[in-house]
C-alpha cells in the first residue's frame, strides 16, 4: 500500500486542518498561522498562542523524526479538529525507533506536574551529544502546554514499518 493512501485512510479529513506529505518549515510556518487565526476567532490571543506552539511541537515531530526523511524535511501528515472547547492534534508518520518513541511518551505521562518541569529544565540545561537533533524537549512542552497526556498509537505495515500516530487534546479554558 502506498504512504499517500495509508497517511489518508488513518488521518480525519473532516478535520478543520488537515494535511499529508512533505513537511518543511514553510508547510509548518503556513499552517501553523492558519490554524492561528482560526483560533483567534473563537476563543482569546493567549490561547491561539498555546495552540499555535502546541501545533509547531507536534508538526515539528514529523519533521525531524519521519523515516521518510531529507535533511530538513520530514514526510507524514497531521490534522487539527476542534470540537466543541477541545482541541484535537493528530500527527501521523512511520518512524525508525517506536520502541524508543513509545518508552518516551510513557515516561513523560507518568511525570506529575512538578516533576515534568523539573525533568524539562534539567533536559534544557544538559549538553547535547553529537548528532542529537535537538534538546529533547518537544514531549515534555507538549505535556506541559496541553495540560492532558499525550496518546500514541502503532500500527505496523511490514513492508514500510512502524506507523506512529500521536494524539494530543487541548480543552480551552
Amino acid at each position: 500500500m502506498e504512504r499517500d493512501l495509508i497517511y489518508k485512510q488513518h488521518l480525519n479529513s473532516e478535520s478543520n486542518f488537515f494535511y499529508y506529505g512533505l513537511i518543511n518549515l514553510d508547510t509548518m510556518s503556513l499552517n501553523a498561522e492558519k490554524v492561528k487565526k482560526f483560533t483567534e476567532k473563537i476563543s482569546t490571543e493567549k490561547v491561539s498562542k498555546r495552540v499555535f506552539h502546541l501545533f509547531i511541537e507536534i508538526v515539528e515531530n514529523i519533521r525531524r523524526y519521519s523515516k521518510f526523511r531529507t535533511k530538513s524535511d520530514g514526510e507524514g501528515g497531521f490534522s487539527v479538529n476542534f470540537v466543541g472547547n477541545t482541541i484535537v492534534f493528530e500527527s501521523i508518520n512511520f518512524t525508525n525507533d517506536s520502541v524508543k518513541l513509545l518508552e518516551k511518551i510513557n515516561f513523560v505521562n507518568k511525570l506529575n506536574e512538578e516533576e515534568l518541569k523539573m525533568e524539562y529544565t534539567k533536559r534544557l540545561k544538559r549538553k547535547r551529544e553529537i548528532g542529537e537533533t535537538g534538546a529533547g524537549l518537544g514531549l515534555y512542552s507538549m505535556k506541559i502546554k496541553s495540560g492532558s497526556d499525550i496518546k500514541i498509537n502503532l500500527h505496523n505495515y511490514d513492508e514500510i514499518g512502524k506507523l506512529a500516530i500521536i494524539t494530543l487534546k487541548y480543552k480551552i479554558r
